[in-house]
């Protein structure tokens, strides 16, 4: 289901002519971690109200009119 959201939100973003999104994970949230990286998530340093906040790990993903298909088939 995860990734079924994740595809359409990153085909929504692709429409609006987004062309990359980021995420947040704290770490206790070892599956959403995975479930970033796994998406094709990478890791980045971390952003906005997550600098300097040693539990966050921030992720960044490019998108265009094909990662939204391969999202939604992982």
């Amino acid at each position: 289901m995860a990734s079924s959201i994740l595809a359409a939100l990153e085909a929504h973003a692709h429409s609006l002519g987004i062309t990359s999104i980021r995420a947040e994970a704290g770490s206790v949230q070892a599956d959403g971690r995975q479930f970033y990286q796994n998406s094709g998530f990478t890791p980045v340093p971390n952003f906005g109200p997550y600098i300097g906040v040693e539990y966050s790990y921030c992720y960044a993903k490019a998108i265009d009119s094909h990662s939204a298909a391969h999202t939604a088939m992982a």
